[in-house]
């Protein structure tokens, strides 16, 4: 079962398969912004201060989402984090991009 991430006028979420399911709503997120990124695998922890890194795809991110206040994200064992910034990878960042400003117009 494929759970892609969600960009609609209301939230963003940000999935991958049953591990996690992170909705943030439209009003706060500063910015979605596309930046490719590599993260060494052997210095990267998944939360470093408020920032979470979605490992989804080997370590490598390629959209920012910046959020207004922290949110509370559930990790895949139980525990929870803080977060203000989420770095995750999708197929098609610039489409992504694309589609969450579009959406903010409609």
């Amino acid at each position: 079962m494929v759970r892609p991430h969600v960009i609609s006028q209301r939230e963003l979420r940000v999935r991958y398969s049953s591990f996690y399911d992170v909705r943030i709503p439209r009003e706060n997120i500063i910015s979605l912004r596309y930046l490719k990124e590599s993260h060494d695998p052997l210095k990267v922890k998944a939360f470093r201060g408020e920032t979470w890194l979605s490992h989804d795809n080997y370590y490598d991110t390629n959209l920012v989402a910046e959020l207004r206040e922290p949110i509370t994200v559930t990790r895949p064992l139980g525990k929870t984090e803080t977060v203000r910034v989420l770095k995750f990878t999708a197929d098609d960042p610039k489409a992504a991009v694309e589609a969450y400003e579009r959406l903010a117009f409609s």
